[in-house]
């Protein structure tokens, strides 16, 4: 059985997204900073959805620095 899987988009289910093959976030500002560092360094958990890209096969996260402002790693 074979799923469908858009090629782009804005928004979309976790499921599409897990069954990607490739997925790349992108953030920017400081306001994203706190939900950037949940999404990244936080548990996966259903409350910050993008923490499940934390067991993508092949996820990237592009932010700019000041996004990425709170992370530890």
């Amino acid at each position: 059985m074979s799923s469908f899987v858009p090629t782009s988009a804005i928004t979309m289910g976790v499921g599409s997204i897990m069954a990607a093959k490739q997925t790349i976030l992108f953030a920017w500002g400081e306001k994203k900073a706190e939900i950037v560092k949940k999404a990244v360094e936080g548990s996966v958990n259903d409350i910050v959805t993008a923490s499940f890209l934390q067991e993508h096969s092949n996820a990237r996260f592009v932010v700019d620095e000041a996004a990425g402002s709170l992370l530890e790693k």
